[in-house]
């Protein structure tokens, strides 16, 4: 599996411990992946030939970082970008989520094709859109720990493509991963998994 690949759904515009019904009512006031500019975070990328074994760590990384502000229809948009990668995103929180653009031109950029990336806030079982391609609120309040700490997070899953994305208010997208590959050829199925684990971040106040 490819990096290109896993970034194209984290931004497509993604020890389970459920607990309330509804997004903290402390939380709800930080934004799900804040925005100003400066911020970065860095990831480092697994391989798993099978889960949580035959681990390669890492066999890269990916910093993700706002580049810049732009004003539209009175609402200010972050440029979201990577390094040593060539992406053209527009991100934004707005009271319901995350939300993103793609452009190819940033002189010509349509308002009306932003997509909810991450509804915030959420409750339980919450799916949208309401269709196969959506993601499903898991639970509220899952623990995830990396170098970079220890994280309480949201955790959605794509209802299609079972990817998994563990993302905590104030600080952002903390884990990512997903199966690759089902080798139904040997007995049990030999599965391939990709993770992305939060490494390192920079969060400015706007």
């Amino acid at each position: 599996m490819k990096l290109k690949t896993i970034f194209s759904l984290l931004l497509i515009f993604i020890l389970n411990g459920c607990g309330d019904s509804s997004t903290d009512e402390t939380n709800s006031k930080k934004e799900i992946w804040p925005l100003a500019v400066g911020n970065s975070w860095t990831y480092y990328v697994y391989s798993y030939h099978r889960y949580n074994e035959d681990t390669v760590k890492p066999y890269d990384t990916i910093t993700y970082y706002v580049s810049g502000k732009k004003t539209l229809n009175g609402e200010d948009w972050f440029y979201f970008s990577a390094v040593g990668r060539s992406i053209h995103n527009l991100m934004i929180n707005r009271n319901d989520g995350f939300w993103g653009i793609n452009f190819k031109d940033s002189n010509n950029i349509n308002i009306d094709s932003a997509v909810l990336l991450y509804r915030y806030p959420t409750y339980l079982n919450e799916t949208y859109p309401t269709d196969t391609n959506g993601l499903k609120t898991i639970s509220l309040n899952t623990l995830v720990t990396s170098s970079a700490g220890d994280f309480n997070c949201i955790f959605f899953i794509g209802i299609k493509s079972n990817e998994k994305l563990f993302l905590s208010p104030g600080f952002g997208l903390i884990k990512n991963e997903l199966i690759t590959n089902i080798n139904t050829n040997v007995n049990p199925p030999d599965t391939n998994w990709i993770r992305m684990l939060l490494g390192s971040y920079i969060i400015n106040k706007k």
